[in-house]
């Protein structure tokens, strides 16, 4: 086929060799590239993994060393006291851990309940990491939360 092209036109077979030289190296690229970033974003998860595992287990040191009888449960009270803990507040500052959003309301982490496992605690309190993105389940639960507080201010409203 490429001697057709060449005994057509002398420029047309040239660009077809072009081509041909071309294509394979382009292809090549696009894979190296898709490469790159499957690697990159299996090393941030990794990461991400790994940074989570050192502060669940961090804080979970630290409660043990609070409290010598710790049931792996956490109690409001429980907070109160890691919140007070110097190296507590480091290890939520170092995954992006809103503090002050769980200390102006606990509940957001306990939802009524009096007391929670650890592994619920850390879900919850991962959750409020400035980094996370907003989901439909968020919304969801933020309507929720707003029909709940506007449907106890209407009442204390009424005479």
């Amino acid at each position: 086929m490429a001697a057709m092209v060449f005994r057509e036109s002398f420029a047309l077979g040239m660009l077809l060799m072009v081509f041909i030289i071309i294509a394979p190296l382009t292809i090549m690229n696009m894979l190296v590239g898709v490469l790159v970033e499957v690697v990159r974003v299996v090393a941030n998860a990794e990461q991400e993994g790994a940074v989570v595992r050192f502060v669940t287990e961090r804080l979970r040191e630290i409660l043990v060393a609070m409290d010598p009888d710790y049931d792996d449960h956490i109690s409001p009270e429980d907070l109160n006291k890691l919140l007070q803990d110097e190296d507590a507040l480091g290890a939520f500052q170092e995954v992006g851990i809103d503090v002050l959003a769980i200390v102006k309301d606990p509940d957001i982490i306990f939802s009524g309940d009096a007391v929670i496992t650890f592994q619920e605690f850390m879900e919850e309190v991962l959750t409020l990491r400035g980094s996370n993105t907003c989901t439909v389940k968020d919304i969801v639960q933020m309507k929720k939360q707003l029909m709940t507080d506007i449907g106890s201010l209407v009442a204390k409203r009424r005479p």
